[in-house]
This record gives C-alpha cells, sequence and structure tokens, in this order.
C-alpha cells in the first residue's frame, strides 16, 4: 500500500520520495515568499531537508509526509506534495514554484491522489491559508468544500473537506 501512497504518475506528473539532489531546488521552492508565506514548513532547515529524505511511510505516526512533485518527461522537481493520514482521515498540501503554476498540474495531483488513497479513508480535507485565494480556487475545482474557519499560532485558514474517489489504494 505505501507504494501506491508514495509513488505514482499521472499524465505530466511523477510523485516520488525526495531524493538528495532534490534538496538545492526545494531550498528555493522553500525561500520564494509567495510560497513560505502559506507554507508552516519547519524552521530548521537541516531537520526539515532530513524529514524530506527520510522513508515516506504514510500512516505509520510520523505525521507529515513530504513528497517530490517531478515533471514526469524530465523528473525536474516542480514542487512538493503532503500527505498525512490519521485512521480514516486523510490531508493533503500542495506548493508548486512559480513556474509550474496556471497550467493545470494542482488539479492534476489532488485528482490522482484523490484516487490513490487507502479504503479506510472517508475524509479528505486540505487547510489554507485564508490569504490564499488560489490554493482555496483550485480545491474547490476538485470538489472540497468549506468545512470550518480556524486560527492557530500561524494565523487564520480554512479547511476543506470532501470523500475521496472511489477504488482506493
Amino acid at each position: 500500500m505505501t507504494g501506491a501512497l508514495t509513488r505514482f504518475e499521472t499524465e505530466r506528473l511523477r510523485i516520488r520520495p525526495y531524493r538528495a539532489t532534490d534538496l538545492p531546488a526545494h531550498r528555493r521552492l522553500r525561500a520564494d515568499p509567495d510560497i513560505a508565506r502559506f507554507m508552516q514548513w519547519s524552521a530548521d532547515a537541516e531537520a526539515f531537508e532530513r524529514h524530506l529524505l527520510a522513508p515516506a511511510r504514510p500512516g505509520t505516526g510520523r505525521g507529515w509526509v513530504n513528497l517530490a512533485v517531478a515533471d514526469r518527461g524530465s523528473d525536474a522537481l516542480l514542487g512538493d506534495h503532503a500527505l498525512r493520514l490519521d485512521g480514516d482521515l486523510a490531508t493533503l498540501g500542495l506548493a508548486l514554484a512559480p513556474g509550474a503554476r496556471g497550467r493545470g498540474l494542482g488539479r492534476e495531483l489532488i485528482m490522482a491522489r484523490l484516487a490513490r488513497l487507502p479504503a479506510q479513508v472517508a475524509r479528505v480535507r486540505a487547510e489554507i491559508d485564508t490569504d490564499n485565494p488560489r490554493s482555496r480556487a483550485l480545491f474547490e475545482a476538485c470538489g472540497f468544500t468549506l468545512e470550518a474557519e480556524e486560527e492557530d499560532e500561524a494565523g487564520p485558514y480554512q479547511v476543506f473537506s470532501r470523500a475521496p474517489l472511489s477504488g482506493g489504494a
């Protein structure tokens, strides 16, 4: 089951565990102010990079698992896809580099992920910063609906949810 969760391809994307060669591109992603303001990645860059390179095992109590979003043809890093499994709940995260935005890649990834969740997942959610209308529009286009508005130490955010696609991983 873990293989289908951590490795899959779409028409244009390859989702896979991070490699050491991805780290320079991921550092650029983290440094992009339009991405960094919405992400709650660890401030300790070295510890976070160790997290990225650790074996990806969603649903094992490890919390968030980050996966590389790569171009299927060139395998170049285009972004980061986060997945957290807690029993029957899956939570998704996504960050795409500026050059990868506006091409339908986010929707392609989310819809493929929804089709590859374990059978026990009954609900899928995304937590979106209130000031991120592009992300909100993306998840709404993928069938997510607003469930709640909440706030934590990072500020206000909206919780969107939906059922997974049938099939499961």
